[in-house]
């Protein structure tokens, strides 16, 4: 695996999601997809999934249609912001 050196200068970003798991990386991705004109950033200290991500036993549920998760994930941002 490639070294990535560390950040060399400040980063300005709307959304910052630490780690690089499926939490992180999922959360910052539907972020940017329902606010695509917001700056979202993913920090990490070591490598993508190399936390409990990337030690799971593979459990995946998935939903029928996208509304059933776009809609209280949208829920959750407008109360928040």
């Amino acid at each position: 695996m490639p070294e990535i050196p560390p950040l060399a200068d400040d980063v300005r970003a709307d959304v910052a999601a630490m780690g690089a798991g499926h939490t992180g990386l999922s959360a910052a991705y539907h972020l940017k997809m329902l606010r695509p004109d917001e700056e979202a950033v993913v920090l990490e200290a070591e490598f993508a999934g190399h936390g409990a991500s990337g030690r799971n036993g593979g459990m995946c549920l998935m939903a029928r249609d996208t509304a059933s998760i776009e809609a209280p994930l949208s829920l959750h941002i407008s109360a928040v912001t």
